[in-house]
């Protein structure tokens, strides 16, 4: 059942997954207007950069609408497999910024050796 609340429409979880399925433009953009808070405070836990989050909070929605048909309501909220995919793509962008990192790093001294 639709809702208001602050000016804007609130999809069920049922809702919000039929219009994904419909429309994953329009599905995405309320996807965001409902959880959009929610899926940057996961990504923040674990990533201190603003665009690092920005693009966090991207991959998420995208993976969200082309995978709808993963979730699995028996398994637990909707909200809750945001939250599980949140903190994974999080933390998978979190390790491959310690592997970019080092390996900076690495080449950095690489170079200062040769100079």
């Amino acid at each position: 059942m639709k809702r208001i609340k602050e000016g804007n429409i609130m999809y069920s979880d049922h809702e919000l997954l039929e219009l994904i399925k419909k429309d994953k433009d329009k599905g995405a953009e309320e996807l965001i207007n409902q959880y959009g808070t929610y899926i940057k405070r996961v990504c923040e836990k674990n990533l201190h950069n603003k665009e690092d989050v920005k693009e966090c909070v991207n991959d998420i929605t995208l993976e969200i609408c082309m995978n709808y048909e993963k979730y699995d309501k028996e398994k637990g909220s909707l909200k809750n497999y945001i939250r599980i995919i949140a903190q994974r793509t999080a933390i998978d962008r979190y390790r491959k910024n310690i592997r970019r990192n080092k390996l900076e790093e690495e080449v950095l001294e690489k170079y200062n050796q040769n100079q």
